[in-house]
């Protein structure tokens, strides 16, 4: 911090001894701290967004910095994940609207007695969609599992993540 050291306040305000001589003149730089407290939701895009504006400051401890980059890295595996899951269950309801067509045409088909190549390949085409189905709810349940892994990953990092440098909080115990 700029300024004397000797400082003190009286009323609204700051006063600063400076030794000097008679009939001196000097030039004082002061230098003032307003300290700020901001609460982030880091499951917000905003408040991912400044922290990742902090991190690029050049007064940021590089422990802080380190751990912060990897809940970071964590937070966007959680993003992609969600995406994918979100795209996986748009598939999958095509998938399910295609499956029903197919099984009102093999009903409609059953109904006029028709059987032959259009009734295989229908039956044939609605085990492949049922099949697909199937593999698109696994992944789902893969990337959910992900999310779930990322998330408590991200939970336990956040719970140790400290902004006070490490020298500090050695010096306090």
């Amino acid at each position: 911090m700029k300024g004397p050291k000797t400082a003190e306040r009286f009323g609204e305000a700051h006063l600063f001894e400076i030794g000097m001589g008679p009939s001196a003149t000097a030039v004082v730089e002061l230098e003032e701290a307003t300290p700020m407290v901001r609460f982030l939701d880091l499951r917000s895009p905003v408040g991912i967004d400044l922290v990742r504006l902090y991190l690029k400051t050049p007064r940021v401890d590089a422990a802080f910095a380190s751990a912060m980059a990897k809940l970071l890295g964590l937070h966007s595996a959680m993003v992609r994940h969600e995406e994918a899951i979100e795209n996986l269950r748009q598939r999958g309801e095509e998938f399910r609207q295609r499956n029903q067509e197919l099984h009102l045409q093999i009903l409609s088909l059953k109904m006029v007695k028709a059987k032959g190549p259009l009734m295989r390949h229908l039956e044939t085409k609605m085990r492949e969609i049922s099949q697909r189905l199937q593999a698109n709810t696994i992944a789902i349940v893969d990337h959910q599992e992900k999310v779930m892994v990322a998330k408590v990953q991200f939970h336990d990092g956040l719970a140790e993540l400290t902004l006070e440098p490490k020298a500090a909080s050695h010096a306090a115990r």
